[in-house]
């Protein structure tokens, strides 16, 4: 599974990101992305590459999401990955 970055120092605001996937990145009244940080479902995978390859100042990246020990995380298909997130918490507070 993937999470969706912005480099902010690039980013300028230009909004295509928003326009490209718009079921992932809203657009603030500046047209700056904003980002729920949440897993990229696969249903929109195809939607933010697209994205990121229309970025003009190359600002957005998906990056892996890994564990403590620097393990990929991969959630099911369908899976709330805050939900699991917190099922697993809870199991080693158990």
């Amino acid at each position: 599974m993937h999470r969706l970055r912005v480099d902010w120092i690039r980013c300028e605001g230009y909004g295509l990101c928003g326009d490209y996937a718009p079921g992932v990145i809203e657009l603030d009244e500046w047209r700056y992305p904003i980002l729920r940080g949440d897993p990229v479902d696969q249903s929109f995978l195809n939607e933010v590459q697209r994205a990121i390859d229309c970025c003009p100042m190359k600002a957005l990246a998906l990056e892996a999401i890994v564990d403590d020990r620097g393990r990929r995380i991969d959630f099911p298909v369908g899976t709330d990955a805050d939900a699991l997130q917190r099922r697993r918490a809870s199991s080693r507070a158990s």
